[in-house]
């Protein structure tokens, strides 16, 4: 969590401080964090935004490192 979103958590009443840490920790827990929540749009477009009651947490998700291995480039043709 940024320092920034911590210490806006604890400025936080008690019941909603509780409710947004299980709605982190259900999150932390998918194995694909974009099944629930939201995209956002616009110059937040890389961001994601979950809903707590009236409160919404703003997340970037930063997935696994993908390695593509290229074995070999034939046209279509020949590929097959």
């Amino acid at each position: 969590m940024a320092k920034a979103a911590d210490k806006q958590l604890r400025k936080l009443d008690r019941p909603v401080q509780a409710r947004i840490g299980e709605l982190i920790d259900r999150i932390e827990s998918l194995s694909d964090p974009r099944s629930i929540g939201e995209a956002l749009h616009g110059n937040l477009s890389d961001r994601w935004k979950y809903r707590a009651g009236d409160w919404r947490v703003i997340a970037a998700i930063h997935d696994k490192l993908v390695v593509v291995e290229v074995i070999e480039i034939n046209h279509r043709s020949a590929a097959y």
